[in-house]
């Protein structure tokens, strides 16, 4: 797995966007610690914890854990965050 540097200056640094909504980097992260702790179960379309699980349902379920309200459909994890 590929981490970014633990340190140097953010990817948001001298940004004109707006981040508005956005997490924070030790958010994204905690909910990754979240989702490794996961590993070993298994997938199944549709599912969303705590014993299975799909794609968009990890990342759902994991944020959670962290705070964070995401809808259970990629498509609209792609526009939430």
């Amino acid at each position: 797995m590929i981490r970014p540097p633990a340190s140097g200056p953010s990817p948001y640094a001298n940004t004109t966007g707006n981040l508005n909504g956005t997490v924070s980097a030790s958010t994204a992260a905690a909910a990754v610690r979240e989702a490794e702790s996961q590993i070993g179960k298994p997938y199944q379309w549709g599912a969303a914890g705590p014993d299975t699980y799909d794609c968009s349902g990890l990342t759902m379920w994991s944020y959670a854990q962290v705070g964070v309200h995401m809808d259970h459909w990629t498509g609209y994890q792609w526009n939430e965050g």
